[in-house]
């Protein structure tokens, strides 16, 4: 969750853990543990103005009830085609796992995804190559709008994928 409480415009690391485990934790006695990024005030300060315009700009209720399901109801789309073995994704964070030509799984060696993400980039949009597929994690200020823009280019560059 560290991302989140800046946007990543600083860095500061947090855990979150539930009520249960935080009492033996309190109780406990001294622990030993810790962030390379916690506690600095300018960080903090960061934190707490970053989430004050999640709040303000109802971001959470502008991914959780608009954009989010748009953005899986595009990315789902996407299962159907050749080079796509798998869609998945929950809110605004999608993968595609991409597929050889033939659709033979076994030929996969992990670089379909840089490859992939260099294609998307000529297309116009940003997304992230981890071994054989694309991930994409838009920001929360995204449009639906942007969402079209967005697969416009990943279908781009499937259609490149394999001519």
């Amino acid at each position: 969750m560290a991302k989140g409480l800046t946007s990543g415009y600083l860095p500061l690391g947090a855990t979150l853990v539930r009520d249960e485990i935080a009492k033996v934790l309190i109780h406990g006695g001294y622990l030993a543990h810790g962030f390379t990024y916690s506690g600095h005030p300018t960080t903090c300060a960061a934190a707490l103005a970053n989430l004050e315009v999640i709040q303000r700009d109802k971001l959470v209720e502008h991914v959780r009830d608009d954009v989010g399901p748009y953005f899986q109801e595009k990315l789902h789309g996407l299962a159907r085609h050749p080079f796509v073995g798998e869609a998945r994704g929950y809110g605004l964070i999608g993968g595609l796992e991409l597929l050889p030509q033939d659709g033979d799984k076994s030929k996969l060696n992990g670089t379909l995804g840089a490859r992939a993400a260099a294609l998307a980039r000529k297309e116009g949009v940003i997304v992230r190559g981890i071994r054989d597929l694309i991930a994409m994690s838009p920001p929360l200020i995204i449009t639906r709008p942007q969402i079209d823009e967005l697969f416009a280019g990943v279908e781009r560059m499937l259609a490149k994928l394999w001519e």
